[in-house]
């Protein structure tokens, strides 16, 4: 998953936007619980700030959630969700893959693409 963000300004609220290539095949979002496992440093999933994240899964939707919402999500089925675990250089990121049809039940917005053929 890509990540990048952008500060609040006076006319803007916070926003993380995530890049989920795989989820289009796999049916599931990456919530990263875990940054860099050998460091103890949390992931994204816990610590963002922002107001919105919006999840772009290419060539399928948009999806825009409130953090919390997902964050719930998340803590209520836990003991469903299996963590995994994704290899970087020296380091580990640890996260659980969360079903979309379940995101899509508490998303603010979502946005279907109909790019085939452009």
């Amino acid at each position: 998953m890509i990540e990048s963000s952008r500060e609040q300004t006076e006319q803007q609220q916070p926003l993380n936007n995530k890049l989920d290539i795989a989820a289009r095949r796999t049916g599931n979002l990456f919530f990263e619980t875990v940054s860099v496992d050998t460091q103890g440093i949390p992931g994204w999933g816990w610590t963002s700030q922002a107001d919105y994240w919006i999840f772009l899964i290419p060539d399928q939707e948009i999806i825009v959630v409130h953090p919390g919402k997902l964050r719930s999500l998340v803590w209520q089925h836990q003991t469903l969700l299996a963590e995994r675990t994704v290899p970087n250089k020296n380091y580990k990121t640890l996260g659980v893959p969360v079903p979309l049809a379940d995101i899509r039940k508490v998303a603010y917005q979502i946005q279907k693409l109909y790019l085939a053929g452009l």
